[in-house]
């Protein structure tokens, strides 16, 4: 059988940790382990189901399916469905938020700093013309990604991390027992992890990045269907590992560093003055580098791969025409700052989320039912609604309108007020899916033996 060789593996390890590891997975649980404070555990272990377990999944779904990206994934359901649900991920995951976000994140936590508050437009105008430009030079040859995320930038970011979690656990803030926790952690912190998770965008970025990573074992010289397969889930479930591994590391400083600073406003200041404290002045050059490292690792991912579905799906253009657009529409974005991309950014992940988790729940099991295709259209019919509900109850302008078929909603379907709305309809559905799938069978086998 074909596989890689262990150097392989590691860099193919390392690619996939680099593109999925940008600024938002390290000021997401920093922020979520002070609002937790003593109980940071269980937080976390919700963080980590959706921030790593969920996405691991979405690699392996695609691997049982053979699936090469989003597309074929969601092809199932039916074929034009499988283009919008494409079309969705990648606006999510590129220009319209996830991909800005990158820049506009490095910009504030590197230069914003240094630059006078009313030269700030003009700051964030210059570094993402310069960041979206390195990133799209870099890109234009898909052989680059290996060699750039996962030989070079990607080492460098895993340096300079672990040398923080070093000092910081040698000498720690305090204890991480009775830290007090916000309110809203009191109750229900692993479910409220399990939300944060979300924002990582990890899971949809996983079906996203799916295309990139089987071209790259490609690349190196894998052929075989199977094997492709097997070794994208080895690189996956070694990336997720040590993914999960610093999310509770930094988790675990976040609470701590309650002993020392009061709640921040985000996980942003949480970690610059945890760094500050630690390294001083010229610790801010060190969060500069570690989250410009982040981000330019995660947009090169982002963009990439959007080109690379893109172009094998719309022939309008190449590769490198697809990248063009998405580089430029993602910097004018990123123009609009952090705030407004974060606020529409939530609406987008609660109906895209639930939609995602139809596919890559029935995906892990696809070979037991024969990949039959009613397993995921009465999945995704049944995780549809719900899905839409969560995402007008999420948008940033609320009517009375909204707040009205919200209201009902929160009402009518178990956990829907927690966000979690969609998991009692999409196991319903996958639960008549498969009944009807071995109803169906069972009549053919009848109809055989007569």
């Amino acid at each position: 059988m074909e596989k890689l060789t262990k150097k392989q593996l590691l860099l193919l390890a390392s690619l996939i940790f680099g593109m999925f590891f940008g600024a938002g997975n390290l000021i997401f649980p920093a922020h979520l382990g002070q609002l937790a404070g003593e109980h940071w555990l269980s937080a976390g272990i919700g963080f980590l189901i959706s921030a790593t377990l969920i996405p691991l999944s979405a690699l392996i779904a695609l691997s049982q399916t053979r699936s090469q990206g989003i597309f074929d994934i969601a092809k199932p359901v039916a074929g034009w469905y499988g283009i919008l649900f494409l079309i969705l991920c990648h606006l999510a995951l590129g220009p319209m938020f996830a991909t800005p976000r990158t820049a506009a994140l490095g910009y504030q936590f590197s230069f914003e700093s240094l630059v006078p508050k009313r030269y700030d437009q003009l700051g964030l105008f210059l570094f993402s013309a310069a960041f979206f430009g390195l990133a799209y030079y870099f890109s234009t040859r898909e052989t680059n990604l290996l060699k750039i995320i996962g030989k070079l930038l990607n080492p460098a970011f895993l340096i300079i991390l672990f040398a923080i979690f070093a000092i910081a656990f040698i000498h720690p803030f305090g204890t991480l027992q009775h830290i007090p926790a916000d309110q809203a952690y009191g109750h229900g912190s692993t479910i409220k992890g399990f939300l944060e998770g979300y924002n990582t965008m990890d899971a949809l970025a996983a079906l996203a990045f799916g295309v990139t990573i089987i071209r790259t074992i490609r690349l190196l010289g894998i052929k075989k269907e199977k094997a492709i397969a097997s070794q994208t889930i080895k690189a996956g479930s070694l990336s997720m590992l040590l993914t999960a591994g610093i999310y509770l590391g930094i988790i675990a400083l976040g609470a701590m560093s309650l002993a020392k600073f009061p709640l921040s406003d985000n996980g942003g200041i949480a970690l610059t003055q945890i760094i500050r404290y630690y390294f001083g002045q010229p610790g801010m050059i060190v969060m500069g580098g570690l989250t410009i490292l982040a981000v330019f690792t995660t947009a090169m991912g982002l963009i990439a791969s959007f080109a690379q579905d893109f172009s094998a799906h719309f022939s309008i253009l190449s590769y490198k025409g697809w990248l063009r657009l998405t580089t430029l529409l993602s910097f004018l974005t990123a123009n609009f700052g952090l705030d407004a991309i974060i606020a529409w950014t939530m609406p987008f992940l609660m109906l895209l989320y639930p939609l995602a988790m139809a596919l890559i729940i029935p995906g892990l099991f696809a070979p037991l039912f024969k990949h039959d295709r009613v397993i995921y259209r009465l999945s995704t019919a049944f995780a549809a609604l719900p899905a839409i509900f969560d995402a007008i109850g999420a948008l940033p302008i609320q009517t009375t309108l909204t707040k009205n078929l919200t209201a009902g909603y929160h009402q009518i379907i178990p956990f829907a007020t927690q966000g979690l709305g969609w998991m009692i309809p999409t196991t319903i559905g996958l639960g008549l899916a498969i009944v009807l799938h071995l109803f169906r069978k069972h009549s053919a086998l009848e109809t055989v033996a007569e």
